[in-house]
């Protein structure tokens, strides 16, 4: 059983990969955004991403054409933020 559940996860990380790789825009929307350089929280923004660079941040709606659009239900969002410290292949 332990194996079915290992199986499942990488597979839903395989296609979480996949689908990200083809899209070339992504906007989230109702995000709460930390740049990381200042001590504030910028709530209610929404952040265009194209070609994994962050282009436009913006209070306003903004136009993203055929974007991936994402609700972050106001949760927060900040660049550059990564998991090092993580057991994948762990069985116990």
């Amino acid at each position: 059983m332990k194996n079915a559940g290992l199986k499942l996860s990488v597979v839903a990380l395989s296609c979480s990969f996949a689908l990200s790789a083809n899209a070339a825009s992504t906007l989230f929307t109702n995000v709460d955004v930390f740049n990381g350089t200042e001590n504030k929280l910028y709530e209610d923004h929404h952040v265009l991403v194209e070609d994994n660079l962050i282009k436009q941040i913006s209070a306003s709606p903004i136009e993203a054409g055929d974007a991936v659009v994402i609700d972050g239900e106001g949760k927060t969002l900040m660049p550059g933020l990564i998991e090092g410290h993580g057991h994948l292949l762990l069985n116990g």
